[in-house]
Parts: C-alpha cells; structure tokens; sequence
C-alpha cells in the first residue's frame, strides 16, 4: 500500500512542475532542487526525486554532469507536435477500434460515467480511461506504446471553464461511441482527429490568457 501512494505522489509532483512549466511559472534553465520543491510542496525529498526522474523521461528537465536537474527549454512548435502526433496516431487507434470485433461495453460504461461526472479532477481521469480503452480496443500493440508515453509528456489542460469543457468534450466522446459502436471507422477516424486538435486549440488558448 505505501508503494502504490508514493507512485501516486510522485505522479502529482511531477503533474504540478509539468504545469509550471508549461505556464511559463517555471523558465527554461532553471535548476530544480529537491529540497526547494519538498519544502514549496510540503512532501518528502523521495517522491520529489522520482518525479524528477519521471521528468527527465518525458524531456521536461535534464540532469546536468553535476546532477543538477536544469528545466529544458518548451516552445509552442513541441507543443503542436505533441498534439499532432496524437491526432494521428489516436485517430488511428479509433478507426481500428471500431473495424475490430471487439466488446465495447467498457467504453460505453466510463461514456456514461463521464456523463454523470461533474468534478473535473475525477472527469479528466475518467478521460484517461476512456481513451486508453480506444488504444486497447485498437489492438495496435506499438501505436498503443508510442501513444501512452504522448499522454505522459503533456499534462491535461488546466482550464478555468470546467463546465463548458465538460459539456463539449462529452459530446464528442459521444460521437465518437457512436461512430466506433456501429463500425463506422472513417467516421470514427474523424472525430478522434478533430477532438485532439480541439485540444490543441483549448491550449493555446488558455496559455494566450495567462
């Protein structure tokens, strides 16, 4: 049990750096050091140090030869390569989902918990489930992995109109049940794109407020 609440904290620590990053709160060059986020946290030096580790991964930070942890630099051209390669890869995993013979009641079920969700923090991670459920239906074992660890580098947006995002991305996800229930793969392609690249807009335009 105390493995499985570190993972968790580690993943929060990382997910609140990530953030700070991409808000520009953190500047590219700046050195990270485990005591200061401890302290500015409130948690342990360990899960600090895993999370940085986590970042190195998904080149966010990289460790100096000193072993210092210097923040990388994150322009607006990653950002829409990130999105992009998820837009062509997840679109992929929709439309084969959807050609497969496959079960759907997973998918239909978090739909429906996604529908009855009004907390955003329980809503995104619901998200998550939701599509990876599309990756697994694709049974696209190596796009699959490639788009796992896109979903790791970007964190979800943190948006201030949580209810208007809520009613948009459930009526696409909605479109998209349909399209991959009733095996219609071009369709099913299509709305998968243009949800990601929805995403994409979503971002920009909550950085352009800031």
């Amino acid at each position: 049990m105390k493995r499985i609440e570190n993972t968790s904290l580690r993943e929060k620590i990382a997910l609140e750096i990530k953030n700070a990053i991409l808000s520009g709160e953190i500047k590219a060059g700046t050195i990270l050091t485990q005591e200061k986020i401890a302290e500015d946290l409130g948690v342990s030096r360990m899960p600090v140090r895993e999370a940085l580790l986590a970042l190195e991964r998904d080149n966010f930070i990289e460790f100096s030869p000193t072993k210092k942890a210097v923040v990388l630099p994150f322009s607006l051209e990653d950002i829409k390569e990130h999105y992009t390669l998820r837009a062509i890869l997840e679109s992929e995993c929709a439309k084969m989902a959807a050609i497969q013979d496959n079960d759907y009641t997973t998918l239909v079920k978090l739909h429906e918990k996604m529908l009855s969700c009004k907390d955003y923090s329980k809503y995104l991670s619901l998200n998550r489930q939701f599509h990876t459920e599309i990756h697994q239906l694709s049974h696209l074992k190596k796009t699959v992995k490639l788009v796992e660890n896109l979903w790791g580098a970007i964190p979800p947006v943190i948006r201030r109109d949580h209810v208007k995002y809520l009613e948009k991305s459930n009526q696409e996800h909605d479109n998209l049940v349909k399209a991959i229930t009733s095996k219609n793969e071009v369709h099913a392609k299509a709305i998968m794109e243009a949800h990601i690249m929805r995403s994409y807009q979503d971002f920009l335009q909550e950085k352009s407020t800031k």
